[in-house]
């Protein structure tokens, strides 16, 4: 995916202040729950504070992920496989084993 830009020009303005918004970037409006539950965390446990911001930092980190895979980038439209069966007898490996090809009886 990518390079939705020219197709979904509205609907990336909204991601991209979703995105920002949801990062807590100061002039939107998850800053400022952010910022107080943050700074409340720090108050009750040290611990508790430092697993709040690096889930806080991964939050942001696969926001902007997203945002850049599908909105930036190149628009990938050559698609190998359409159909969904694997070439590969590698992909066929499952938990259950290797998935048998059903013969289809014609009567």
């Amino acid at each position: 995916m990518g390079g939705l830009t020219k197709l979904t020009p509205i609907t990336k303005t909204a991601f991209l202040i979703g995105t920002l918004s949801l990062c807590g970037i100061p002039p939107f409006a998850c800053f400022w729950s952010k910022d107080l539950i943050l700074n409340d965390s720090w108050l009750y446990s040290p611990i508790f504070a430092i697993l709040a911001y690096f889930t806080a930092g991964l939050t942001a980190f696969y926001m902007f992920r997203i945002y850049l895979l599908v909105f930036e980038g190149y628009f990938n439209v050559h698609f190998q496989n359409l159909n969904g069966k694997k070439k590969n007898s590698l992909y066929s490996i499952s938990l259950w084993g290797k998935e048998r090809k059903q013969k289809v009886k014609k009567r």
